[in-house]
């Protein structure tokens, strides 16, 4: 944390080809909003099949029925990695965060509806929703969302936005979105800034 001791915690889940050092950015932005706040990035579980120097979560060029079943897997190792750091940081899930860029938002999303209780606040980066009929075949918690995304994202495209918020709203999950215009697929400035102000209206004790 910026300072003093973790009253929060941020678990961030990365893209493909990336590890979690990408996301720290981010963390540094987020942070001068609360200070107080601790950030876990892991990193992926296997070597990118495109670049072995880096990670990911799942292989991309298996397609979509391979994808949806590596997150299917993945979901409950993450929410015991998110356990095992709330437990170590004394600190419940109305203190968790939940954060995904591009591939690691379909795992964010997987895990965060999976948990036995809802977070505060599930962040989606120019992602999309994973492992759907998994999803609409069992009760899901219902954290708050937001998902932003990039006008000009050519890797997972601004429909997939579209889809994913009437997703999440059909299973009750209270959702709002944002576009950055003139954006592609990246996390800018403006994404984390309105990620920050969502934040003050679900984490108002933990803001500055």
């Amino acid at each position: 944390p910026a300072a003093g001791p973790p009253t929060s915690l941020c678990v961030m889940l990365h893209g493909f080809g990336a590890d979690g050092a990408d996301l720290i950015p981010a963390a540094a932005l987020l942070g001068t909003h609360f200070p107080g706040m601790f950030f876990a990035a892991p990193n992926g579980p296997e070597p990118c099949v495109t670049d072995p120097a880096s990670v990911h979560s799942y292989d991309p060029l298996g397609g979509r029925p391979l994808a949806d079943h590596a997150v299917a897997e993945l979901a409950p190792r993450i929410n015991r990695y998110i356990d095992l750091q709330l437990e170590r940081l004394g600190l419940g899930d109305e203190a968790l965060v939940v954060l995904g860029f591009s591939q690691g938002s379909g795992v964010a999303i997987a895990a965060a509806l999976r948990r036995a209780r809802p977070c505060a606040a599930l962040l989606v980066f120019t992602g999309a929703v994973r492992d759907k009929r998994g999803l609409e075949a069992q009760p899901v918690a219902c954290p708050p969302t937001l998902l932003v995304h990039g006008a000009l994202d050519e890797t997972i495209p601004i429909d997939s936005l579209l889809r994913s918020a009437r997703f999440l709203e059909a299973r009750g999950v209270p959702t709002r979105t944002h576009v950055c215009e003139g954006i592609g697929h990246t996390m800018n400035a403006e994404g984390v800034e309105v990620a920050a102000q969502f934040l003050r209206r679900h984490m108002p004790m933990h803001a500055v």
